[in-house]
């Protein structure tokens, strides 16, 4: 059914776009202070979403032909939506939407990737509301996106604003307990709203809680979270954050707390699983100890675009990184 649908929707693909579906839905005031995305953007960008999935189940099932087929036309598809979207002048996909999702599927050209989180930002910044302009798709990835591209404090601000465009709105002055399809952005505006007053698929945003703010985040090659990455990038912007994740393998959690210079940072691995570490904000002249000593060399390493990972087996370890 999966091979089914793919050859379906390319079939339907002109050039390598498609150009038909529902597109990003809900943004705030229907797009009328912001760049909406286009159609053809979110439904060719899901079309190489799964494209790309599809090749890698053929590698994994030994079916090399349809394997290669599928790499073929990513490697196509990625390029029309190059070719068609990006404007290398402005370092823009079109909207903040097309920027979170271009840097999730590696749109970017290879280096201007922070230019494009950029020019996300530069649109929430230059549009009346001083806001977020996105559906479903954009809310769902966005915040992930940016804080890996180092613009967490950009992401924290948007996330934690108050007043009339925000999420504030919800709960400080309409105090409403659920999600709605569309974000109220004041009183006046949520008197329009016609839509659903319940809607948690506007929730996809949530994974940034989990895998940015707590660090825990799948590893694709060891599925199940038989390893996790445990990478947490607003330890600046935050005092502290605590929360668990239940695995096939048991229970993991991540605890962290500033602590005058330091950060202290508790991780639980379990049973049979194993973790990779990035320890956030470490310079040369910082000290990390690991369950009160120092961090061993022999602490097996992997190497990231960025920096080490450090391999810990299952158990639970408490880092101090003094600043």
């Amino acid at each position: 059914m999966m091979n089914l649908w793919v050859h379906h929707i390319d079939s339907i693909a002109v050039e390598d776009i498609v150009y038909y579906g529902l597109g990003d839905w809900c943004p705030p005031y229907s797009g009328r202070f912001h760049n909406v995305t286009k159609v053809e953007f979110s439904s060719t960008a899901f079309h190489l979403l799964d494209l790309s999935i599809m090749q890698r189940v053929a590698h994994l099932l030994g079916k090399e032909t349809e394997a290669a087929w599928f790499q073929k036309r990513v490697e196509s598809t990625r390029l029309a939506m190059q070719e068609r979207f990006y404007n290398p002048e402005k370092h823009s996909f079109g909207s903040q939407t097309a920027d979170a999702m271009a840097l999730e599927l590696g749109l970017a050209p290879e280096g201007m990737e922070r230019l494009v989180a950029e020019d996300f930002i530069l649109d929430v910044q230059n549009n009346p509301l001083h806001f977020l302009g996105m559906g479903i798709f954009g809310l769902s990835r966005f915040g992930e996106q940016l804080c890996r591209q180092g613009m967490s404090s950009d992401v924290f601000a948007l996330f934690t604003k108050k007043g009339p465009n925000s999420w504030g709105v919800m709960l400080d002055t309409l105090h409403v307990t659920t999600l709605w399809e569309e974000i109220p952005l004041d009183a006046t505006h949520a008197k329009d709203i016609v839509s659903s007053h319940c809607h948690p698929m506007q929730g996809g945003y949530d994974i940034w809680f989990y895998e940015d703010v707590l660090g825990i985040r799948p590893v694709e090659e060891a599925p199940g979270f038989r390893q996790i990455l445990f990478r947490p990038t607003v330890t600046n912007e935050m005092e502290w954050a605590r929360g668990t994740l239940e695995t096939a393998y048991g229970t993991v959690a991540s605890n962290w707390h500033h602590e005058g210079e330091s950060l202290h940072w508790d991780i639980a691995i379990p049973p049979c699983s194993r973790g990779q570490v990035f320890f956030p904000n470490v310079s040369e002249n910082q000290r990390i100890l690991v369950n009160g000593k120092p961090l061993s060399s022999d602490v097996p390493t992997l190497e990231s675009t960025d920096g080490l990972l450090y391999l810990f087996p299952s158990g639970k370890y408490t880092f101090i990184i003094t600043k």
